[in-house]
């Protein structure tokens, strides 16, 4: 089961000082992944071959964000935004094998800036500082199908860190 209830609101203002737009909304998007298949594991079992085992957990994703972009002229504008993003996971598997309810938790900011000149028509100039942050999904948070070998994974080994782009634009 995926849900992904979004939102996006616009707020604009006009006036002698320029013209500024700004928008802000939010996303929630769970996950919900269900495996049945499941050998009979002893008391303190920690080693399983995982290639027999089906990916089994679930995951929650929000974000929410901020911009803004101001145009003081009509001939340059400046944007700039921020975006949080967090997510959680528990992998069913590990939870049931180590008997530990712990949930992996990640999240960061991820910032826009940018200036855009128009010194003449059909002439524009910019630079732009860019990061955006992506969680890892419900299947590389949990083990199975073959990930991480044949050793199953110690509380936090299936911790994958967010990947984080960041680009530069002139």
């Amino acid at each position: 089961d995926v849900k992904i209830p979004k939102g996006n609101l616009v707020g604009k203002l006009n006036g002698g000082w320029g013209d500024l737009t700004l928008r802000y909304g939010a996303s929630y998007t769970w996950e919900d992944l269900r495996s049945d298949d499941y050998p009979d594991l002893p008391e303190g079992t920690y080693l399983l071959d995982m290639t027999i085992l089906k990916p089994d957990g679930k995951r929650h994703e929000w974000s929410a964000f901020l911009s803004g972009e101001y145009s003081p002229r009509d001939w340059a504008q400046i944007d700039a935004a921020i975006r949080y993003t967090g997510s959680s996971s528990l992998d069913r598997k590990i939870d049931r094998a180590l008997w530990d309810r712990s949930w992996v938790k990640r999240d960061g900011f991820a910032p826009i800036f940018a200036l855009t000149l128009k010194p003449w028509q059909g002439m524009q100039v910019y630079a732009r500082y860019a990061e955006a942050i992506r969680t890892p999904s419900l299947f590389e948070s949990v083990a199975g199908c073959g990930q991480r070998g044949t050793v199953w994974p110690e509380p936090g080994q299936v911790d994958i860190e967010p990947g984080r782009m960041i680009t530069r634009e002139i």
